[in-house]
C-alpha cells in the first residue's frame, strides 16, 4: 500500500490537486464495484470449462465442415 502524506508539508495548490485526485479515484473505485467490473483474465478463468457437457464436440466439428460446403454468394454472370 502507499505511504501516508502529511498535508501540512504541502502548499495549498498541491493539497487541492491531491484532494481532487482522491475524489476521482474514489468515484472510479465505487463505479467499478457497483458494475462488478473485473479484469478480462478473471472472466477468462471463470469461464474455463463452462461449456462442458453442453456441446457434443464431434457434432460441432461435423457441423463446421458441413457449413463450409454451403455456397452463400450469388453465382457470377459474365
Amino acid at each position: 500500500m502507499g505511504r501516508i502524506i502529511d498535508m501540512r508539508d504541502l502548499d495549498e495548490r498541491d493539497a487541492e490537486l491531491l484532494e481532487r485526485l482522491a475524489k476521482r479515484l474514489r468515484k472510479r473505485a465505487t463505479a467499478r464495484r457497483s458494475t462488478g467490473e473485473r479484469t478480462s483474465m478473471d472472466a477468462f478463468s471463470r469461464s474455463a470449462g463452462s461449456w462442458k457437457g453442453l456441446i457434443d464436440p464431434e457434432r460441432l466439428i461435423g457441423d463446421i465442415y458441413a457449413n463450409r460446403l454451403v455456397a452463400t454468394r450469388p453465382e457470377i454472370k459474365l
